[in-house]
């Protein structure tokens, strides 16, 4: 009995921490966080009093127990998860959180910048729950639109959170330019998507920064761009940029319609990058788990992946271009669409195999494992591509 008690006492213990691990990510009100908790820490001090009384049973007895218990969760473990996950939904349902996450209540406001002189725009947001979208416009003045939301059960509770949202926002001048700062301060089960449309002008800087939300860019000048998000997506269409740093830790890239004239920084530990109709001077496209998709034209570039595969595709431009692509356990496709394309590549797998499907010719003696076709030393718009996996393959063909 003190073995069953103990497993029962483990899954508690475990149950509590997904409690925990869901009011943490706004998945429950407090309310039902505050009545679940107090159930089960009730549940857990009975059952720990209960061990202790029963400690003192046989040692052949408490022998007996572990190996039918053992036989018994190893059979059925994954029913267990089954029935705990099933459980804490019936509880949920009890405790009135059919939706857990209420009913979504919102607030709107304006703000305009006008712009006085010829001050250039440094913008700069951070939010921790919620969207960020910046376009660039006609318009003589900055204009942001603020939607605060929350979700809730009870619509008066909610209006006083929305009233506790603090904004933080400030608009200040540095040397020659005119500082828009955004950081709002939120309570719980709350959030702040910013929707701000900038003339069309070059900006110094431009940082965005989400904890939980996406951000969005489009028609936009800067010379330094810097994005990050925790959990988002992010996505950039038609920008110019002198650099761009971009950092992600859950969420997928998607950029098109770009010209970087320096460096474009990519990096990305669990999610997609895709990159089409993007230029530059240089390119370093990073991720552990996801896969990455270009159509693109660098000076020279890096594409790199774990856990992912690769779709390489390159335009002619007038200048020479250089690439090296690796993945550690998916494949490299290299898609080879203009005909006669001064493309060079190098291949090579550990264990995986190489196919080739197009006029690119391979070297004769080479071992199968390795590919390498002629090089254009002549074209001055010659294209270098040096691919590697480890256990996946490379395909070379035209779509």
């Amino acid at each position: 009995m003190a073995v069953k008690d103990k497993l029962e006492l483990e899954r508690l213990l475990s149950i509590v921490e997904d409690i925990e691990r869901m009011y943490k990510n706004n998945e429950i009100s407090e309310e039902t966080y505050r009545e679940m908790k107090k159930n089960y820490k009730e549940r857990i001090k009975k059952l720990q009093n209960r061990i202790m009384d029963l400690d003192h049973e046989p040692s052949e007895t408490i022998s007996r127990d572990i190996e039918q218990m053992t036989t018994e969760v190893t059979e059925n473990v994954n029913e267990v998860l089954k029935n705990t996950m099933r459980m804490l939904k019936e509880q949920l349902k009890t405790a009135g959180m059919n939706n857990p996450t209420g009913e979504k209540y919102e607030r709107e406001e304006k703000i305009t910048v006008p712009l006085e002189g010829d001050a250039p725009i440094e913008l700069k947001c951070h939010v921790e729950r919620g969207k960020i979208f910046v376009k660039g416009s006609d318009d003589k003045n900055v204009e942001i639109r603020v939607v605060k939301s929350c979700k809730s059960s009870q619509r008066e509770r909610c209006e006083e959170v929305l009233d506790e949202i603090d904004l933080d926002y400030k608009v200040y001048l540095r040397d020659t330019m005119r500082v828009i700062r955004i950081a709002p301060d939120m309570p719980r089960g709350t959030s702040v998507d910013l929707y701000i449309s900038i003339p069309h002008t070059t900006m110094p800087s431009l940082e965005l920064t989400t904890e939980k939300g996406n951000i969005t860019l489009k028609t936009l000048d800067c010379e330094m761009c810097r994005l990050t998000s925790e959990n988002g997506n992010i996505d950039i269409r038609e920008l110019s940029a002198d650099s761009m740093y971009i950092a992600a830790e859950t969420g997928s890239l998607s950029l098109e319609d770009m010209n970087v004239k320096s460096k474009l920084a990519l990096s990305n530990e669990n999610g997609n990058i895709r990159i089409v109709n993007v230029t530059g001077s240089e390119l370093a496209a990073s991720t552990e788990k996801g896969n990455i998709t270009t159509n693109i034209s660098f000076d020279r570039g890096s594409l790199a992946t774990e856990l992912g595969s690769i779709k390489f595709k390159t335009r002619l431009w007038e200048r020479e271009q250089s690439y090296d692509v690796a993945s550690e356990l998916g494949s490299i496709r290299i898609v080879v669409d203009e005909a006669e394309l001064p493309l060079r590549v190098r291949a090579s797998v550990e264990k995986g195999s190489i196919t080739n499907t197009t006029y690119l010719e391979r070297r004769a003696g080479e071992h199968p494992s390795s590919f390498e076709s002629p090089s254009y030393e002549k074209a001055s718009n010659r294209i270098s591509l040096k691919a590697a996996t480890e256990l996946g393959t490379v395909r070379i063909y035209e779509e």
